[in-house]
């Protein structure tokens, strides 16, 4: 038996009784999980309303500059993994590349990455709007 909650208030109209909150709380699915890059944009849209233009800049700059790292390391490590495929060639194969058993982790793990870059992207960009707005 999994045990509900009711929602917090903020997240419900006023105008419902608690009671009736609980009822539809208890009765409502699950939400999907979120994914790393849904979950960062869902707390920064939560957060953001709050923070003043220069933590909102602080933000869009740190956010910029973390996807642009972890690219950069994608794409160092997507070069290095090209290398060792082409090495693995050959009927003196020693490498990871001998079969394409490992191939599709390492490609789910390059689509997360790339995931999360675009989540930090989408908070920049939204934070330095937000910015300009409160400065303007």
């Amino acid at each position: 038996m999994t045990a509900t909650h009711a929602p917090h208030p903020s997240a419900t109209t006023m105008e419902t009784p608690v009671i009736d909150q609980a009822t539809q709380a208890a009765t409502r699915t699950p939400p999907e999980p979120l994914n790393p890059c849904d979950l960062l944009e869902t707390l920064f849209q939560r957060a953001a309303p709050t923070m003043s233009a220069d933590e909102l800049q602080h933000v869009a700059n740190q956010a910029g500059e973390l996807a642009y790292d972890i690219s950069d390391r994608a794409a160092d490590l997507a070069i290095r993994i090209g290398g060792l495929a082409s090495i693995d060639k050959g009927t003196h194969a020693i490498g990871a590349f001998q079969s394409a058993e490992g191939l599709p982790g390492l490609m789910f793990h390059f689509s997360d990455v790339f995931r999360h870059v675009a989540g930090l992207v989408s908070v920049s960009g939204n934070a330095e709007a937000m910015a300009r707005r409160a400065r303007g």
